[in-house]
């Protein structure tokens, strides 16, 4: 039999990735349902040589599906748009984020939602998924939509990222960045507690980072963190990591950060930043080596999470609960501890493997197999937005059926709600909703403050739906974790959701 030697390209090309290879097609292209399609990006001109050819993709869906698909462009790179006429511009881009980082929670939905539009609009219409490869992040959108849409087959994330790998790859490695496995997880568990989604703000006070014996390092290490639009909201200075002779031991099971040998925070106790953070974080770890008698900066590893995560009880008990942790998770271990350098303090720890760049690092080159990089926060204490549901939003969804989330945005994109609703809140209702806030939260204001006070409490009402608390004075709190964002300075969301049923 002779081989076509471009399709042979093409499969060297693809790795591990199934390839549909039927009809006269040799695509990488797999059908993770039969509604939804995860592929490669669709080139032209030479990459078309070594990957799908743009005219054989058009070609399939056509036949395939007709005028009945509608195909989701992931890639965020200037290189990777190309000409959706041929795919009569039935083609989205909104939802493009960076090769090797997972998307915002605030993207996740918003692509959940849209993607759900399309299949309501038309009921036999096929989704087609692709970044460039069509396995990372095309996984990441691939299982979320599988969560958010398909309650009744898929509500475990981390059942469901391996549904993904073994639809799509031979080999089960879909998708393997922690971050992006993270982000997955952090959906799956909003998605199965029924939870609102409203941003939340830490206060950051720097990292630290710990490891048994070292044969690895001879360098320094700093680090920056970033929002999710890349700006640096801080930038530590370097500290040199020291070098053991010593052989490297395992770890026993009940070992602790505050037990490893060396133990680095950067900044310093006695220096720490105080940077409030909100939503989606990036923080980048550096390397300093000396290479031909020049120090040399390089970017070691990074990773991301998102603030909510750490201060909703409900899932503060998921990422606090280890015993009950599959081992293939990546959500990292929230704790909350006395630390003699810094006092009280909180900390959202990954360890090597859930770190990104680290995780392949298997025969330790890069760093001892103990590495582990500790978030030191404190909470910011804010009472809850308060919303008043319609006896129909109310009402907690059958768990016999899938669960139809809404995503609701405020005007100035402050808020993010998912409810069991059947319909959106207009912004007339949640502007209602606001106002019934603002007057909860002045009650205790006295009735004789100036304009200037009652100005500004007319600016917060409609820039931001969140109210903040002032700062301890010295910047820190003494709060045990179960105290944030439903101590006494706060409102309980879950006890109004509670009362809402009540009421209902």
């Amino acid at each position: 039999m002779i081989t076509n030697p471009m399709n042979r390209m093409r499969q060297i090309v693809s790795k591990k990735k199934r390839r549909y290879q039927q009809d006269g097609f040799d695509l990488d292209l797999t059908y993770i349902r039969p509604n939804v399609i995860a592929m490669g990006y669709p080139a032209d001109s030479y990459e078309g040589v070594y990957r799908n050819h743009i005219v054989d993709v058009s070609r399939f869906l056509s036949s395939k599906h007709g005028d009945k698909f509608y195909i989701y462009n992931l890639c965020v790179e200037s290189e990777r748009q190309y000409d959706y006429s041929r795919f009569n511009n039935h083609v989205c881009s909104e939802f493009s984020f960076e090769d090797h980082n997972p998307p915002t929670i605030r993207m996740i939905l918003g692509f959940c939602q849209h993607a759900k539009t399309q299949l309501k609009e038309m009921a036999d219409r096929t989704l087609v998924i692709h970044c460039k490869a069509g396995k990372g992040r095309t996984g990441v959108m691939s299982c979320c939509f599988l969560l958010y849409y398909y309650r009744q087959e898929h509500n475990d994330p981390l059942a469901t990222l391996k549904f993904y790998a073994q639809q799509r790859t031979s080999n089960e490695k879909g998708v393997t960045i922690p971050s992006q496995r993270r982000y997955v997880e952090y959906f799956g568990h909003l998605l199965n507690n029924r939870v609102m989604y409203i941003p939340k703000q830490i206060l950051f006070t720097g990292l630290l980072i710990t490891y048994e014996q070292n044969q690895v390092f001879t360098s320094s290490l700093s680090y920056t963190v970033k929002s999710a639009d890349h700006r640096i909201q801080y930038q530590s200075f370097e500290i040199p990591l020291e070098r053991d002779s010593t052989i490297g031991r395992d770890l026993p099971p009940n070992y602790s950060v505050l037990h490893a040998t060396h133990k680095h925070f950067i900044p310093p106790p006695n220096q720490q930043c105080r940077i409030p953070l909100e939503e989606d974080v990036l923080i980048e770890i550096f390397a300093t080596k000396t290479k031909r008698g020049k120090s040399v900066k390089e970017k070691l590893c990074h990773f991301w999470f998102n603030t909510f995560f750490l201060v909703e009880p409900k899932m503060q008990a998921i990422l606090s609960d280890v015993n009950e942790r599959q081992a293939e998770s990546k959500l990292g271990t929230l704790s909350s501890c006395l630390i003699s350098e810094c006092g009280h303090k909180h900390l959202y720890t990954m360890t090597k493997t859930d770190i990104d760049g680290l995780h392949k690092d298997k025969l330790h080159r890069l760093s001892p197999s103990s590495f582990t990089v500790s978030v030191l926060f404190d909470y910011i204490p804010t009472p809850s937005l308060i919303i008043q549901p319609t006896d129909q939003s109310c009402k907690l969804p059958d768990t016999r059926s899938p669960v139809n989330l809404k995503l609701i945005e405020s005007s100035n994109d402050s808020t993010l709600i998912i409810g069991p609703s059947d319909k959106l809140i207009d912004n007339d209702e949640l502007q209602q909703n606001n106002e019934t806030n603002d007057k909860l939260n002045s009650a205790k204001t006295n009735s004789n403050c100036d304009n200037n006070n009652r100005n500004r409490r007319k600016d917060r009402s409609t820039s931001s739906n969140r109210r903040a608390f002032a700062l301890y004075p010295n910047c820190l709190s003494d709060w045990d974790s179960t105290d944030s964002e439903s101590g006494t300075n706060e409102l309980n969301l879950n006890d109004e959701l509670e009362t809402c049923q009540t009421r209902c």
